[in-house]
């Protein structure tokens, strides 16, 4: 998924996948979405999130889900939007 996202330019997308025999299938991509919990999600009883970094991706605790995510996406959109000026 990550290989795709990139190729495509998704930044900010939720993407649901079916397995099938050894395969696997893209179901949904979602690009305006919430959690319903209050945080992204939970490794070993504590809150956080995924990031890719140096070509692995790498657990950060902490509170990512303020806003229902919308926080993150205006800071990755701001980030890109910065980036196109530089």
């Amino acid at each position: 998924m990550r290989k795709i996202c990139t190729e495509n330019n998704l930044y900010s997308v939720a993407i649901d996948i079916l397995e099938d025999n050894n395969s696997y299938l893209v179901n949904e991509i979602q690009t305006i979405f919430g959690h319903v919990q209050d945080h992204i999600l939970e490794v070993n009883g504590r809150a956080g999130r995924y990031i890719y970094n140096n070509d692995q991706w790498i657990f950060e605790e902490g509170d990512f889900n303020t806003n229902e995510s919308y926080d993150l996406r205006l800071e990755t959109a701001l980030n890109l939007y910065y980036k196109d000026l530089l």
